[in-house]
């Protein structure tokens, strides 16, 4: 396939295949076509932006065998992991072009591919760089090859049987690479990023002076591709802090190891982000950690830290307080300061942030006086909604969230209240303390807690379908201390913690969580343990997909439900009340007591998380193999269940039974029907006021279920004259329910 602006004249090819002047194999003369009067066809069009429109893209290069996944204008991966979200899979790659159409494609690279990033921006050349090392421009080099947005050029080589690294201006001061662990963007259909000759072009040999990136003993990968493109740095930040960050690991003192070693982890997230060449970084570390008078491991520690934080790209840090601080939230007519998700009144931004120029395009908007128009911060900032989002971006962009879910519109922004957590991950193989203690605890119902708690941290944006009990007879044996690990793996802000009257009440922002903990669920009395459980059903499981929040002093607005719930309590008889058909508890029960712990035990335990072990922790569980762990599906049902269920049955269901069994168990029944067959003693009871909430329990424990009649306000069925609940057999189905309250009402009217 031709391209439209680069022609190769037949008998003017010099220098293929072999090394001329000083340059390299691969140079051919070409004539380069400007596009001054030249109409470009459909089909060239097509051809150079990889497809008609971003879905078409991204199904051309999945038949190519390209593993893809969605970015944002910034290049910033749009899915929960990344790049490692990368697939071929068609349906996968149709259902995030219609949730993202407005994004590009990157293509996760195997180690297979070299990229050569020629980069034109911040002061950089790297098209000038690869004519002085290659001896030809890119043009002339026979290779896939791509426009980037900023002017540049991404070309493509063969780097079989060569082990290549992720580098940033490692070989030249704008020329990048990228490889295996590593993403570039390809064009997407929208014309940013162009293909300058056919994709399929057969990949030449990387060049020999490429191989200054081939990966020596030191793994510095970027693991995020073009990372270091995203961010716009002040000149001279990299080295400034490197010198700053490289003075507080040379004189740590005993006691600061592992603050250090946290400061070194965000340094490593700027590198990560392109603040500085990672190289350059990570060896001046490891010198200044050399000579700090530290334990013998401190120096490989420090280089642990600043890796792990390469992982995670961060950008430049905020001075003071600017603009992109704030977000609007409308319904108050407040902002959102980002940083700490307060409200502040309009009156106080614009106090700190000074007036905002208005543009129509990149044309400056002037008033009568030829002056350009600025308006007030606060009102530049209205057009922002906000959400709670777990795996999606601070700014969702062209999306809002009402009560049915996620609505695509233009034009709009919404602003995701979640925010990730940050903790540096450890060495997974060092978590043994942690889960000698779950296990000395919760014996037999470690592997599922552990799932779950995985589950949490790897997916939070994923709901899981049923609640965790940890229960135990004794207080003091370790529920919360299995737990606090767990809390700083998915960032403590995304944990909460409440009482059951306050799950009760209305005010529930603690649903904007990744795990909320109930404490010392207990005995309430029989009918606030019904309302207790019917409440939580709402919370433990989806649907419903959303969530409705309310929230002192803010508009109610709309969440993702995501939140995992688990409840702690110290009452296997009088605690919580579950049914024997519930689907949405895993009970785990503890028959340790304070005294079965040593002394000392438990200041051990705390200190080994204080020095690292919670990283440890959040490594393990972010690792851990998911792959049989369905979050949807109902949870095992223990003998601790069993005995929360045989605690809950009361002698009145057994008195029902019986009157059920003498009536002939039927398919449909009435509370009339019962009264009148049942004892005096028993027919009291039922006849007695306070006890009618509780009624529909006793007949649930006994495989009944009320069914409502459909067409009717008060849900009620009207027979003999006086309106009734009905109560059917509750494993019907909801058709076959009502189908049998009919044909009772039917029997009844025939009778009369």
């Amino acid at each position: 396939m031709g391209y439209k602006n680069e022609k190769t004249p037949a008998g003017e090819m010099t220098g293929v295949n072999r090394v001329s002047d000083g340059g390299a194999p691969n140079c051919q003369h070409t004539t380069v076509i400007g596009e001054a009067g030249k109409a470009q066809s459909a089909a060239e069009r097509l051809f150079e932006n990889g497809g008609e429109n971003l879905l078409g893209a991204g199904l051309r290069a999945a038949q190519r065998g390209w593993k893809i996944f969605p970015c944002n204008g910034k290049k910033e991966p749009l899915t929960h992991h990344g790049f490692k979200d990368a697939t071929t899979d068609e349906a996968i790659i149709r259902a995030w072009a219609k949730t993202w159409p407005g994004s590009s494609w990157g293509r996760a690279l195997e180690a297979s591919v070299l990229v050569i990033d020629l980069e034109m921006k911040h002061r950089k050349n790297g098209i000038r760089e690869f004519e002085r090392l290659q001896g030809c421009k890119p043009e002339q080099f026979v290779a896939p090859r791509v426009a980037t947005a900023t002017g540049g050029n991404h070309i493509y080589a063969d780097a079989t049987d060569r082990e290549f690294k992720n580098t940033t201006d490692v070989i030249a001061l704008g020329i990048d690479t990228k490889t295996d662990g590593g993403y570039v963007i390809i064009p997407s259909g929208n014309g940013s990023y162009r293909w300058l000759t056919d994709p399929d072009t057969p990949l030449p040999s990387a060049p020999k002076w490429a191989e200054a990136a081939l990966r020596q003993n030191t793994d510095t990968k970027n693991n995020g591709g073009e990372a270091s493109s995203h961010y716009e740095w002040p000149p001279g930040f990299g080295q400034v802090k490197l010198n700053y960050f490289c003075k507080l690991v040379r004189e740590a003192q005993k006691g600061h190891w592992d603050e250090t070693r946290r400061k070194v982890f965000k340094y490593g997230r700027w590198a990560g982000g392109g603040a500085i060449d990672i190289n350059v970084a990570l060896e001046a570390f490891i010198n200044a950690a050399r000579e700090c008078r530290a334990p013998r491991d401190y120096p490989e520690n420090v280089k642990r830290a600043f890796l792990n934080g390469v992982k995670e790209p961060e950008g430049p840090p905020d001075e003071g307080v600017s603009l992109n601080d704030f977000r609007a939230y409308m319904p108050r007519h407040s902002y959102l300061y980002v940083p700490t998700r307060e409200l502040w009144p309009a009156s106080s931004v614009n106090a700190r942030i000074a007036s905002v120029p208005v543009f129509n395009g990149s044309e400056p908007v002037l008033d009568k006086d030829g002056q350009q128009v600025k308006i007030k911060a606060s009102t530049w900032l209205d057009q922002n909604r906000m959400t709670w989002a777990p795996g999606e971006n601070m700014l969702i962009e062209g999306r809002l969230i009402s009560e049915g879910g996620w609505i695509e519109r233009d034009g709009v922004t919404c602003f995701n209240l979640y925010r990730p957590s940050s903790i540096e991950p450890g060495d997974a193989a060092k978590v043994g303390p942690w889960l000698d203690h779950v296990r000395r605890v919760f014996g037999d119902d470690t592997e599922h807690i552990m799932k779950w708690c995985a589950q949490r941290v790897q997916h939070p944006e994923i709901k899981i379908n049923h609640a965790l009990v940890f229960g135990s007879e004794k207080q003091g044996i370790g529920k919360d201390a299995a737990l606090d690990p767990v809390k700083r793996a998915i960032g403590p802000w995304n944990f909460g913690e409440v009482n059951p009257q306050q799950l009760l009440g209305r005010f529930n922002g603690f649903l904007k969580r990744v795990i909320l903990r109930v404490n010392e669920a207990r005995d309430l009395g029989d009918i606030t343990r019904y309302k207790f459980y019917d409440h939580t059903k709402l919370y433990t499981a989806a649907p419903p997909y959303v969530l409705l929040v309310d929230e002192k002093n803010l508009r109610e607005h709309s969440i993702l439900n995501c939140v995992g719930i688990i409840l702690t309590t110290n009452y296997k008889t009088t605690g919580i009340y579950l049914p024997a058909e519930d689907r949405r508890h895993y009970v785990a029960w503890s028959n340790m007591t304070p005294e079965d712990f040593t002394e000392g035990y438990w200041k051990k335990l705390w200190n080994w998380y204080d020095q690292g072990g919670d990283r440890h922790v959040a490594s393990y569980l972010r690792k851990y193999d998911l792959s049989g762990f369905d979050p949807k599906e109902p949870p095992p049902k223990t003998q601790a269940f069993w005995d929360i269920v045989d605690a809950n049955r009361s002698p009145i269901d057994g008195e029902l039974a019986d009157v059920l069994d003498e009536l002939g168990n039927p398919i449909a029944v009435t509370l009339e029907q019962v009264i009148h067959k049942a004892g005096r003693k028993f027919a009291d009871w039922l006849e007695d006021p306070k006890n009618q909430r509780a009624i529909p329990h006793r007949f649930e424990q006994c495989g009944y279920v009320s069914v409502r009649k459909p067409d009717r306000r008060d849900n009620l069925w009207r027979i003999n004259k006086r309106r009734q609940v009905v109560y059917v057999l509750s494993d019907l189905s909801h058709r076959d329910q009502l189908e049998a309250a009919e044909n009772l009402v039917r029997k009844y009217e025939l009778k009369m």
